[in-house]
């Protein structure tokens, strides 16, 4: 409790053989309750570890211990409940490939059940064959498992996007922004258009990436006219 011993010590250099005064005996008389009462308390408290999961759907995470008593479990929820107008969700998307670059796409409705009800062929706004793409104009590929990146730069040899085509193709990466030297040369480093990935840098096989890039979206490096992933 503080510096409840400071005066013993002070008392006892002098003659270490002095009684304590009445003082002291009485704070840590006072203090050993304190200690007890405080020890009371926390075998008094309940053990949140064994209290039941909120959640039914999620039985291994326990109660949390911020305000038990007045915690109260969020009702369980429904995967394939339909929407509620006005939230924001992912509405599926009714085409048999995830290719971006389709010229058309069927755009499903939510059903009572929850799932997407896709339109007939007949039916829907645009329906033209997908274009297949012959990888015509885009650069050469590596190859994963036996490629020529460079060791310090680029040496990883990846899809950048697997599930873009039947056929997707994969090259050298730079780390997160850097680039090559090589300017507007698309034959040595290149961007692609596919969301979520047009900010990486890829580069030919031996390329080095050792310059950054002015912004995190590296810019400057073309970004290829047609998606070739």
């Amino acid at each position: 409790m503080g510096c409840i011993t400071a005066p013993i010590h002070s008392k006892r250099s002098v003659n270490i053989s002095a009684p304590l005064p009445d003082n002291i005996i009485e704070a840590i008389r006072e203090d050993d309750k304190m200690c007890a009462q405080d020890l009371i308390d926390a075998r008094a408290r309940p053990d949140f570890s064994l209290d039941l999961s909120p959640d039914p759907l999620f039985p291994e995470y326990p109660e949390m211990p911020i305000e038990p008593k007045q915690r109260k479990a969020n009702p369980p929820i429904d995967p394939l409940a339909p929407p509620t107008p006005g939230t924001t969700v992912y509405i599926e998307k009714c085409i048999t490939e995830r290719l971006p670059f389709l010229n058309f796409t069927q755009n499903g409705e939510w059903g009572k059940d929850g799932k997407c009800i896709c339109p007939s062929v007949g039916t829907a706004k645009n329906p033209k064959p997908p274009v297949v793409d012959d990888g015509s104009g885009c650069p050469t590929v590596c190859n994963p498992h036996s490629n020529s990146c460079h060791v310090h730069s680029a040496q990883n040899c990846v899809f950048p996007a697997p599930l873009a085509s039947t056929k997707p193709r994969s090259y050298c990466a730079c780390a997160p922004g850097f680039k090559s030297h090589f300017g507007t040369d698309t034959t040595k480093h290149w961007r692609v258009s596919t969301l979520g990935i047009q900010n990486f840098v890829w580069v030919a096989e031996g390329v080095k990436c050792e310059e950054r890039c002015t912004d995190v979206m590296c810019s400057e490096v073309p970004v290829l006219p047609k998606p070739c992933v």
